[in-house]
């Protein structure tokens, strides 16, 4: 059931139906702990709030998505953003940090692992490579 509410929302979310989508995902946080789910379910919200500007909530999102036990696709993907987020706010040592997380961690997504290495290789003055 909670898995099926998931997928239900991340469908929404891939057809840009963003509220419907953010109130699947509120429901999957409502039901009893399952940490890789509730970790997609941030995920998921950390997304939405992207997608309508609001890089405060996008960022905390992303960091409790982290904080629970999420698949290595997920953790990766949260790690690229994340890194985005600090780069857009200037933050080039966060940004670093949670660039790399994205390319360590383990079953990371490809795509989040080549997007995580242009970000890298983009940084001022190259400073990603030379650390």
């Amino acid at each position: 059931m909670l898995f099926r509410s998931l997928l239900e929302a991340e469908d929404l979310s891939s057809k840009r139906q963003l509220e419907p989508a953010r109130q699947a995902y509120l429901k999957v946080l409502e039901q009893p702990p399952a940490p890789e789910l509730h970790a997609r379910a941030y995920y998921g919200l950390a997304r939405i709030a992207v997608l309508q500007n609001h890089p405060d909530s996008a960022l905390d999102l992303f960091q409790r998505s982290l904080g629970q036990s999420p698949d290595g696709e997920t953790r990766s993907w949260a790690c690229y953003y994340l890194g985005r987020l600090f780069d857009a706010q200037g933050d080039t040592d966060q940004a670093v940090k949670y660039y790399r997380s994205a390319l360590e961690a383990n079953g990371a997504s490809a795509k989040a692992q080549e997007q995580a290495r242009k970000a890298l290789a983009e940084e001022p003055g190259g400073k990603a490579a030379n650390q």
